[in-house]
């Protein structure tokens, strides 16, 4: 499942206790959860240039990471992390890797 702690700066994870439930149920089932961003919305200035335009309104539609510095990317990948972990903490240690991001042991994210 793609997971996106806060959609669109609207449904935080955390608040969302009926789909938390069904996030719970799926790992129960062996399915496995994966950051897909952090707010999933390209909350930037406007694109300037044609090649931005076509990038974060056509190819990728919500680019969030597009527009963003590394700096400001590794931020939020951080803090989509760091929601995964806080989740992991209240569920306890059953299933210490299911409520992990996919991959996040293959990741390199200074942090």
């Amino acid at each position: 499942w793609l997971v996106v702690p806060d959609f669109h700066h609207h449904d935080a994870l955390p608040a969302e206790g009926d789909f938390r439930r069904l996030l719970d149920s799926r790992v129960a089932r062996g399915d496995e959860l994966a950051l897909h961003g952090y707010f999933h919305s390209d909350d930037q200035p406007a694109p300037r240039t044609p090649k931005d335009w076509f990038m974060r309104r056509v190819y990728t539609h919500e680019g969030e990471f597009y527009p963003l510095s590394e700096a400001q990317a590794l931020t939020r990948l951080r803090a989509g992390i760091e929601v995964f972990h806080r989740y992991h903490a209240e569920r306890g240690n059953d299933q210490a890797n299911a409520c992990l991001p996919a991959g996040e042991r293959r990741l390199t994210i200074p942090l």
